[in-house]
């Protein structure tokens, strides 16, 4: 029996590659839950997001009583098992209706899209034609019109865990920060509702700029990750919604002078990074999009990104943080300038600010809806840069400055 279900396991890695661990439960190969095995903690309402399972209550309720779970609340272990409210049927190679002994067109068309949209956001290796294997949603034969109430409004994408208070005052944990920094202030009320995107240029298999200091390896995409991961952190403060869309669930904000260099960065919610430069660089506009297009239809039109990057340029070359905007967009325009002012602004108490404000042909500025402001904050292999941005002291505060520009 130990080997049956070592094989079972081996056969469900074939099409399931957002965790390490997955397999069947269930006496019929015709209709049987999924169950996972976590790599990381995480909340219940992350774990049905990353399955595209969270805009449904009945998924929620079902999930719950599958996990034996009193509370929506609860957190879930790393290494814990979970049974997903999601049927696995074999496919007979005709069509979803007979598979799934259905008549219903619009619950088939509903059931392939799900399938669809898994292959497409990295959550299957394969399409169900060629390895026979489809995923059912339990919403998709059970509440196909019931969904959340919570999906009709914004959301906190990060957010893990209740509200409470230290020393009197409220905060909340955002697991994506690290064990130092996840719990966050909220000081108060006047970003909320408000939409905000914050994305760290490169990671996963390309790292960006580099270069050595005493034998070690400085990567851009780990600087401008955790400085990215700082004006998240400012906006959140104060009561924003902020979606990090290049993620590293196991770094969060780090403190030390040398990032470790590494490619586990995914995109959010949880895609495979490509390696090729257009691919990688689409695959993120249109995760921003998706989203932007969600919030648009609840009303809220003043979304805004923020790009960060590390510039690379000949070591002698020595250069201020700098923006772009979007060619023709009087929105991002006013909202750098503002950025820019802010700069000059903190510089002046040490030295003179020397950075430019341009517009440029980039495909985060073209491609991206939201009011975009893309950031490069220094020349990496000039060694003034460089050891401004080693300091952690530094990083945060060129953080607060950005942050506190960008949601004036």
């Amino acid at each position: 029996m130990r080997h049956i279900h070592e094989n079972i396991i081996k056969i469900l890695l074939i099409f399931v590659c957002l965790l390490p661990l997955s397999s069947f439960q269930g006496k019929t190969p015709t209709r049987q839950f999924l169950i996972v095995k976590l790599e990381r903690s995480m909340s219940i309402d992350e774990l049905l997001r990353k399955y595209l399972l969270n805009e449904y209550d009945c998924n929620v309720q079902q999930f719950l009583k599958l996990n034996n779970i009193s509370s929506r609340k609860s957190p879930l272990s790393k290494n814990g098992v979970y049974n997903l409210p999601v049927w696995v049927y074999d496919f007979n190679g005709k069509s979803i209706r007979s598979s799934v002994n259905i008549t219903d067109l619009d619950v088939a068309k509903m059931i392939q899209s799900y399938n669809t949209d898994l292959l497409k956001n990295g959550n299957r290796k394969q399409t169900y034609q060629e390895n026979n294997l489809l995923l059912v949603p339990y919403h998709a034969l059970t509440c196909p019109k019931s969904r959340s109430k919570e999906s009709s409004s914004p959301q906190e994408p990060e957010f893990v865990e209740g509200s409470e208070k230290v020393r009197g005052i409220a905060t909340k944990t955002y697991a994506i920060f690290g064990r130092k920094y996840q719990d966050v202030p909220i000081v108060d009320k006047k970003l909320k509702g408000k939409i905000f995107y914050v994305e760290g240029g490169h990671g996963g298999p390309d790292p960006g700029a580099m270069t050595k200091v005493s034998g070690r390896s400085l990567c851009e995409d780990e600087y401008a990750y955790d400085v990215s991961l700082r004006i998240a952190r400012e906006l959140i403060m104060h009561s924003a919604i902020v979606y990090i869309i290049t993620r590293d669930n196991n770094d969060g904000i780090r403190d030390g002078d040398f990032l470790m260099c590494d490619s586990d960065e995914r995109t959010y919610p949880d895609q495979r990074i490509p390696l090729a430069h257009k691919p990688r660089l689409t695959q993120r506009s249109d995760a921003i999009n998706e989203i932007y297009e969600k919030h648009r239809k609840q009303g809220i039109t003043d979304q805004r990104l923020i790009v960060i990057h590390v510039d690379s340029r000949g070591k002698a070359q020595q250069t201020d943080t700098f923006l772009y905007y979007q060619n023709g967009n009087e929105s991002s325009l006013k909202i750098a300038k503002r950025m820019q002012q802010t700069l000059e602004t903190k510089y002046a108490r040490y030295r003179d600010y020397k950075g430019t404000l341009t517009t440029r042909d980039l495909h985060m500025l073209r491609e991206c809806k939201p009011n975009t402001v893309y950031v490069e904050l220094g020349n990496l292999r000039n060694e003034f840069d460089r050891k401004r941005l080693m300091i952690k002291n530094n990083r945060q505060a060129i953080a607060s400055w950005l942050a506190e520009g960008f949601m004036k």
